[in-house]
């Protein structure tokens, strides 16, 4: 049962009310915040164990 209500929420139409929000974003550039900005991931190692890195300073920028 819980697939099935799973499965709806994904494949549920979107509503008007959230297209409308996402044609109001504002345009622009977006730029990150350095200070607050970190990019971090892991690999796992055959499954027993996994390695992270985090890289900080990273910039980003949307247009």
């Amino acid at each position: 049962m819980q697939r099935l209500a799973l499965a709806f929420f994904l494949l549920a139409p979107v509503s008007p009310v959230l297209a409308a929000q996402e044609a109001t974003t504002p345009t622009g550039v977006y730029v990150t915040d350095p200070a607050h900005t970190s990019l971090t991931w892991k690999i796992s190692h055959f499954g027993l164990s996994n390695y992270t890195a985090r890289f900080t300073g990273v910039e980003a920028r949307l247009d």
